[in-house]
């Protein structure tokens, strides 16, 4: 969807706005140790930043916004697992995805 990134909390409200959905989420280290939405290790291809999640504290990503599947850059920012699964509860299903592996 235009104007709303994948792995973010914006598109998953917006999907639950037009259809019932679960989510798959990718959760992902940073370098503090936080657990982030972020499908990909490297952040260029969804965010104005650049470099591995790994690399990063969870503080120094939320100085990035996530970019739409056109490659828009949002006012959005990469939500931390825990936000998601808060936002989430007892609106939808949502599974994790490690490492190729469906949990």
């Amino acid at each position: 969807m235009t104007g709303y990134p994948e792995n973010s909390i914006e598109a998953c409200e917006k999907t639950l706005s037009l259809l019932p959905s679960f989510f798959e989420i990718d959760p992902r280290l940073t370098k503090d140790g936080v657990m982030v939405l972020m499908h990909d290790a490297d952040i260029k291809r969804t965010t104005n930043g650049s470099g591995l999640v790994s690399d990063y504290t969870y503080e120094e990503l939320q100085r990035f916004n996530l970019k739409d599947r056109k490659g828009n850059i949002t006012p959005y920012k990469i939500p931390t697992i825990r936000e998601v699964l808060e936002w989430g509860k007892n609106k939808t299903r949502i599974t994790e995805h490690i490492h190729g592996i469906t949990i």
